[in-house]
Formats: structure tokens, C-alpha cells, sequence
């Protein structure tokens, strides 16, 4: 899925075409964290252009903070996930990467993004003056970054290859309606975020262990990866790394056993479930932790509506949500454990803990197939 800001026509105004690809690629590859698995001559050679044109995207990006770099690691923070689920996400039809759609002006690439953006995938008609959308005063300027009438028009007619569109007059007033996409390209699957997948090839190759575990087997552990780091953030992505290690280890001794479809996933949750169980006196020291910063922070003498005021707060808001991941985790531990050994051997799943409604693609797509 796209977010929606890389179609808002406030953001793409100053895009050029392959900042845009650069955008959508980088949505198809991104992690649930928003770690994106590729290099940037990965990047730059999937785009078919130079490494400079990536650092600079890059930098853009940097100052708009839609991407961050952490430990030499591009992050796509404009993502799909449980901040801003709210906001809407366009689907990411292949047509946005074919060759028709990368052949048009800017202007009308644009123009498909804006209508995306206003939803008419999702049955919502995009209704707009023609001097809405170009440059149509001296002191007016338009959505599209357009100058002229006749331009306007012209990118219309391109768009039109994507768009069920018509342009009418309505007393004196040409206006264009976009009723929604043309048939062909309505009836187009999403295209599948293959981040996860990415970087757990690249885990097991460093792990020497990109033979051992088939294709069938890795949607599972994703699955898990996603479980734990929704429970743990990024100790839980911790544990799934140590726990990919123990099993390339362990694997060759129990392939035979490890046979059946389902049995790889099993024993690597048994795996993640013992090192969740000794992270359980860790994660306990931290929750105290941060309740003791937390008391410290919303104590703080500081008067209301001052630069200091506003940043204590923010404090005492992360250390807030700190805490309660940190209890939701331990709570979830010690649930576990406490569970009778016969629920435990049925591989029953215990009921989710957390309520955030992040916009998982694997389990998507199990919903609609």
C-alpha cells in the first residue's frame, strides 16, 4: 500500500516522474518498522538511474521527514501502519510502475495520483473547476502546478487512458469529473509488499541458511515477526533474529522431524517463546524504569505555555506509552506461562492483548483469499 501523502498533490507538485517511482518502490519494500531491506544501488539499479539521484532524493526526504537514516539504514516513515492507519492509503496497482503510466507527462502522472488521492478507486467521484487546477489567476495557484489552460487539458486527455473522465460546462463553468478507473486497471490486484520477505532472505544468507528453509515455511515466521514486534517493538524484532539463529542451527538435526506443512512455524514460536519468557526479569526492570520516569517527568516544576512546559510533556507522553507497551508485554508473558499445558499443545492462539490496528498485509491478504 501507498501512503496517501505520496499522492497528495500538495507533496507530488515539485516531484519529478522518477522521484515518484522512488516513492512508490520504496512503499513495495518497506518493513512493518519501516526499514527499507535494499542498498541504495539496490535502489538506484531497480530505478534504472544514477546513485546521485537517490542521494538527493534521499536528502528531500530527509528534510520533509518522510525517510530517516539510522544506523547507515533507510526508513520510510510515511508508511501504512498503526499511527496513521487512520489517514487512508492508496492501493498500489501495478499500472502506477508500468511503462504506460512512467510514458506520460508529469502533469498527467499527477493528475492520476490527485484522483487516487481523493479516493475514486473506492467509489468516490472527484468533481473540480478546471481554474481549480492550473495556475488560472495571477494571484491563484492551482493544484497541479499547471500554467495554462491548454496544458490542463492535455494532461486530461492522457490521464485519460487511466481515468473514466469527462469534462463538462455547467453555466459557464467547465469542470472535470472523474468517475473512477478505467475498467482494465480497476480490476487490478494490489501489488504485494515483499519488504518482510527481503529482509528475511537477506538474515538467512548471512545465516548460511537460505536452503534450509523453503519458500512455504518464511510466511510463517513473518507472521511470528509480526506478532512479536507488535507485542515487543524492536525487542521483539531482537528476539525473532536470535531465534533465526537458533534455528539454522538446530535445523539440520531436525529437519526430518520438521516435515509437515505448519511444523517449522510451531517449533520456531517455541523457540520465540522461551526467549520472551528469559527477556521476562529485563523487561520488568525497564517497566520500572520508565514508571519512575514517568512520576519524575509529570512532576516537573514548569511554567504552563513555555518551550520547556511543551517538551516535558512530550516526555511524559512517550514514557506514558512506554509503560503500557511494557505491561501489555509482561502481562502477555506471564499470561502464557500461566496457561494449562493441554491449551498450550493444541497451538490454540491466545487472544491479542494490544488493540492497535495496524494494516497488516499478510493477514490481509488471508481475509480477502
Amino acid at each position: 500500500m501507498i501512503h496517501r501523502d505520496f499522492c497528495n498533490p500538495a507533496y507530488t507538485k515539485e516531484y519529478s516522474m522518477l522521484r515518484m517511482q522512488f516513492h512508490f518502490l520504496l512503499s513495495r519494500y518497506s518493513c512493518q518498522d519501516g526499514l527499507i531491506p535494499l542498498s541504495l544501488n539496490d535502489i538506484a539499479e531497480k530505478l534504472s538511474c544514477s546513485i546521485h539521484s537517490i542521494y538527493k532524493f534521499i536528502r528531500k526526504g530527509l528534510s520533509e521527514k518522510s525517510l530517516a537514516v539510522y544506523n547507515n539504514q533507510l526508513y520510510l516513515l510515511r508508511r501504512v501502519n498503526h499511527e496513521n492507519y487512520t489517514e487512508g492509503y492508496v492501493k498500489h496497482f501495478p499500472f502506477l510502475e508500468s511503462e504506460a503510466f512512467q510514458d506520460m507527462s508529469l502533469h498527467a502522472q499527477r493528475f492520476v495520483l490527485y484522483a487516487l488521492w481523493s479516493g475514486v478507486h473506492t467509489g468516490y467521484h472527484l468533481k473540480r473547476a478546471l481554474s481549480d487546477l492550473y495556475h488560472s489567476t495571477k494571484d491563484y495557484e492551482g493544484k497541479l502546478n499547471i500554467y495554462t489552460k491548454k496544458e490542463l487539458k492535455a494532461a486530461l486527455e492522457e490521464a485519460a487512458t487511466f481515468l473514466r473522465l469527462e469534462i463538462t460546462t455547467v453555466r459557464g463553468i467547465e469542470k472535470v469529473t472523474v468517475h473512477g478507473l478505467q475498467e482494465e486497471y480497476a480490476r487490478q490486484s494490489a501489488l504485494e509488499n515483499v519488504g518482510e520477505y527481503e529482509w528475511l532472505d537477506e538474515q538467512l544468507v548471512k545465516l548460511n541458511a537460505e536452503d534450509l528453509i523453503p519458500k512455504t515455511a518464511r510466511r510463517d515466521l513473518l507472521k511470528l515477526k509480526s506478532e512479536y514486534i507488535n507485542r515487543f517493538a524492536e525487542a521483539g524484532k531482537k528476539m525473532f533474529v536470535q531465534a533465526l539463529e537458533k534455528l539454522s542451527s538446530s535445523y539440520k538435526l531436525l529437519h526430518k522431524e520438521l516435515t509437515k506443512e505448519g511444523e517449522i512455524g510451531r517449533y520456531f514460536r517455541s523457540i520465540l517463546d522461551e526467549l520472551a519468557e528469559k527477556a521476562l526479569p529485563f523487561l520488568q526492570k525497564q517497566l520500572m524504569t520508565a514508571k519512575n520516569a514517568l512520576t519524575t517527568t509529570q512532576f516537573l516544576p514548569m511554567k504552563q505555555d513555555t518551550p520547556e512546559a511543551s517538551t516535558a510533556e512530550q516526555w511524559a507522553s512517550w514514557f506514558r506509552r512506554r509503560v503500557e507497551q511494557l505491561q501489555l508485554a509482561i502481562g502477555w508473558i506471564t499470561h502464557k506461562q500461566k496457561q494449562p499445558d493441554a491449551l498450550a499443545s493444541t497451538g490454540q492462539a491466545l487472544p491479542a492483548i494490544d488493540k492497535f490496528p495496524f494494516y497488516n498485509w499478510l493477514e490481509a491478504e488471508d481475509e480477502d483469499g
